[in-house]
């Protein structure tokens, strides 16, 4: 069988499964799982996991995200 080359494509929201943030005293942890894809479309492999520490400004600006657009749709939702 002749050797096959397979070219990742860049990461993008399209193949983004699941992020989830941690929120710890010194900082957030975001966990990032996606499904990377080739060239025509087709899946690579398993769906793979980045683990990404925020700390000091980093962090303030996840938080600010997550306290401002996170939280006030999950109150909208609750009513509140």
């Amino acid at each position: 069988m002749a050797e096959k080359t397979i070219r990742q494509q860049p990461v993008t929201m399209a193949q983004i499964k699941q992020v989830v943030f941690v929120i710890f005293g010194t900082g957030i942890d975001g966990i990032t799982n996606y499904q990377p894809v080739d060239d025509l479309g087709a899946t690579i492999g398993e769906v793979r996991s980045f683990t990404e520490n925020f700390r000091g400004p980093d962090a303030t600006r996840v938080s600010n995200f997550l306290g401002t657009e996170l939280l006030s749709n999950i109150n909208a939702a609750e009513g509140t």
